[in-house]
């Protein structure tokens, strides 16, 4: 009977002991789990944080690729850095070829970004240009769709002014735009000048007017976060 009873005490004895570990084990595990996911919080913040300081440090600073998509084709680009003038390129043939095959690689070659706008992105301009050279947006797209867009602002000026002065005017225009490219990515140029006035590169990104690449967890976190609350984290323009 004694045995029976020292059985049972035992048996009772193991079973709160065995209760209490596996009660202990589940606080470490609880524990182990809200620690583990706090950590993991607190790491995905700093890290998207450091990744959007690094955006807001390099993007006006450092050399951009930037390029103007209209009706799927690359029809004009320019180079960009700081605050200086954008640089036209003269040729975008091969710019347009790597687009079409979605080789962004090799657009963007050694450039901190390559960023590409759509057409809708300017909608809020009017006109852009200076000088003698100022263009209506109708004009614009026409000149960037013009096979001889050269010719088709020969042609405008010489209306503008005199039959007369057609050679002195095309001289002029061949001189001032080497290639017919050049004179598309200067208007580019112009409207760029123009768009940077009145909005902004991630404002248009966040309406998806605007592609920046690459990627980066910021900028994820850009197009699905309304984009007032992030102003403070961005590059002005």
């Amino acid at each position: 009977m004694n045995l029976l009873i020292a059985i049972i005490i035992i048996f009772i004895l193991l079973v709160v002991i065995l209760a209490v570990l596996i009660r202990f084990v589940k606080k470490v595990f609880r524990i182990v789990i809200i620690v583990s996911v706090v950590v993991l919080i607190a790491g995905s913040c700093l890290y998207i944080v450091n990744d959007a300081n690094n955006l807001r440090k390099n993007f006006l600073k450092k050399e951009k690729l930037l390029v103007l998509d209209l009706d799927g084709e690359i029809v004009a680009a320019v180079f960009s850095r700081d605050v200086s003038v954008p640089v036209p390129v003269g040729s975008v043939d091969n710019l347009n070829l790597f687009y079409q095959d979605k080789e962004y690689d090799s657009m963007l070659d050694e450039k901190y970004k390559l960023i590409i706008f759509d057409w809708d992105a300017f909608s809020g301009l009017e006109s852009v240009g200076e000088d003698e050279y100022i263009f209506s947006m109708s004009d614009v797209k026409t000149v960037l769709k013009a096979e001889k867009p050269r010719n088709f602002l020969v042609n405008k000026m010489v209306e503008e002014k005199s039959v007369l002065l057609k050679e002195a005017v095309e001289l002029s225009v061949n001189n001032m735009f080497p290639s017919d490219d050049h004179l598309r990515s200067v208007i580019f140029g112009f409207m760029l000048a123009e768009f940077i006035e009145n909005d902004s590169v991630f404002e248009e990104f966040s309406k998806g007017n605007v592609v920046i690449y690459p990627d980066s967890i910021s900028l994820k976190l850009f197009r699905i976060v309304p984009f007032k609350w992030l102003q403070g984290f961005l590059p002005e323009k």
